[in-house]
C-alpha cells in the first residue's frame, strides 16, 4: 500500500484524534481500492487431455476477467490470401476457443506475421502448426503485396470471428529488429500498412502490437542496438492504439536477484501519450535448469514469484494499464514431457503458472485475487 492509499484509508481516524470531534462532522468513507486493468490468462493447457482443457477454461472463468487467445504457431498464408476455408486443424482450434471463452470476459487476440524465433516470416499453419512455408511463400518478403494482402485478410477474419475487445497484430515485433535487422525495413512497411487498414474497417476496436521489454530497455540485456530500438519506438508509436509490452524480467540482467525500480517509469516515457498494457508476462516460481545448448540455471522460488506479481500489478495499476495478461495459468510440466521436452527452450516458461503442476495454488495467486476483487475503474 503506498502513502496515498494509507492516508486515504486512515484519514478519518486521524481526524478524530486530532480534534475532529469538536466539529461533529461525519468523516467521509475512504475510497475503495480499484484497478485500472482487466486480468487475464491464455488458455494454454498443462497437458494434452480433455481434462486439462476443461480445467484451464473453467479456472480462467473464475480467476480472471480477460482471456487472451494467442496464436504464435504460424499463419495459414494461402487460405488467408485466397479466402478459402482454413484447414480443419486450424478451424477446430478457433471453434474450441470461441465456444469455451467465458461469457462476460474481455477478449484479447494476438497474432503475428513473424516466426517463433523472431527472425523471419511466420511459418505455415495448415494441417499442423509451424509447417514449412510452401512456394511462393518460402521466398516472400514481409513487405510483398501477397504477404500484406494475406495478412490483412487473416487479421480481418479473426477479428470478425472472435469480435475481440483488444487485437494485437504483431507479437514482440522488436525481436525481429534485434535478431534479423536486415528484415526490419520490410516489417515496418507491413506494419504501417496493416494498422491503418484495420482502423478503417474496425474504427472502434483497440488495435495494438507488443514490444519485448528486454530488447527495448537500455541495460536490461547486453545489447548494442538500443539506439535502433528507441528509434523503432518513434517510428511505430503512431501506428498503434496501445503501447503493449511482453515482459519476462527473470530473463534479463536482473535475473531473479532484484526487480528494476524504473521499469514502469521507463515504459511510460517510451509510450508517450499512449495507454499501456501487459500483453504477456510471467515469473519463475522454482529454479530453472536447462541445457539449450549451454547450461542454464536460474534460481527462483514461490516467494520471488509472489514478489514479482505484487510489484507488477502495483506498477500496472499506478500507470493505468488497460489489461494485464499472465501467460501461463498452471505449470505445464506434463505437457513438456508429453511433447518430448528435454532440451526444449519452452521450459523457460514452464514453471511460471500461478498454480503449480499439481494444481496447488501458489502464494502469488492470493495477490492476484486481491486485485481481481477490486472494482474496475
Amino acid at each position: 500500500m503506498n502513502l496515498r492509499h494509507f492516508l486515504a484509508r486512515f484519514a478519518p481516524a486521524w481526524a478524530l484524534l486530532g480534534g475532529g470531534l469538536a466539529t461533529c462532522q461525519p468523516a467521509e468513507a475512504p475510497p475503495a481500492e480499484t484497478r485500472s486493468f482487466y486480468l487475464g490468462f491464455t488458455p494454454f493447457p498443462y497437458e494434452v487431455s480433455f481434462e486439462a482443457v476443461d480445467y484451464t477454461y473453467q479456472t480462467i472463468a473464475r480467476e480472471a476477467d480477460l482471456i487472451c487467445h494467442s496464436f504464435d504457431e504460424g499463419v495459414p498464408w494461402p487460405e488467408a490470401l485466397s479466402g478459402e476455408p482454413f484447414s480443419q486443424h486450424v478451424q477446430n482450434d478457433l471453434n474450441l476457443r470461441k465456444a469455451r471463452t467465458p461469457p462476460g470476459h474481455r477478449v484479447f487476440v494476438q497474432i503475428t506475421p513473424i516466426n517463433f524465433w523472431r527472425n523471419g516470416l511466420a511459418l505455415y499453419r495448415g494441417t499442423a502448426n509451424d509447417q514449412p512455408l510452401p512456394a511462393p511463400w518460402a521466398t516472400a518478403r514481409l513487405n510483398s503485396d501477397q504477404v500484406k494482402r494475406a495478412y490483412l485478410n487473416y487479421c480481418e477474419r479473426l477479428i470478425q470471428y472472435f469480435q475481440p475487445h483488444f487485437f494485437s497484430f504483431s507479437i514482440e515485433a522488436n525481436l525481429l529488429l534485434g535478431n534479423a535487422p536486415q528484415l526490419w525495413p520490410d516489417y515496418v512497411e507491413l506494419h504501417q500498412f496493416i494498422y491503418p487498414e484495420l482502423k478503417k474497417k474496425f474504427p472502434n476496436l483497440t488495435v495494438l502490437f507488443s514490444w519485448h521489454a528486454g530488447y527495448l530497455l537500455r541495460g536490461y540485456e547486453n545489447r548494442q542496438d538500443y539506439d535502433a530500438q528507441e528509434a523503432a519506438v518513434r517510428t511505430l508509436n503512431p501506428y498503434t492504439d496501445v503501447f503493449g509490452v511482453s515482459a519476462y524480467l527473470y530473463g534479463t540482467n536482473f535475473g531473479t536477484n532484484s526487480l528494476p525500480p524504473d521499469f514502469f517509469a521507463r515504459l511510460r516515457a517510451l509510450a508517450g501519450q499512449l495507454p499501456l498494457a501487459m500483453t504477456e508476462t510471467g515469473y519463475l516460481a522454482q529454479t530453472l535448469e536447462l541445457d539449450v545448448p549451454a547450461r542454464i540455471t536460474v534460481p527462483s522460488d514461490e516467494e520471488k514469484q509472489r514478489a514479482y506479481i505484487e510489484y507488477a500489478l502495483a506498477g500496472a495499476n499506478e500507470h493505468n494499464f488497460l489489461f494485464f495478461n499472465n501467460f501461463v495459468l498452471r505449470d505445464y510440466d506434463r505437457l513438456w514431457q508429453q511433447v518430448g521436452g528435454v532440451r526444449d527452450i519452452t521450459a523457460l516458461w514452464r514453471d511460471t503458472g500461478l498454480f503449480d503442476e499439481t494444481g496447488r495454488e501458489r502464494p502469488a495467486l492470493q495477490v492476484w485475487r486481491q486485485y481481481l476483487q477490486r472494482a474496475k475503474r
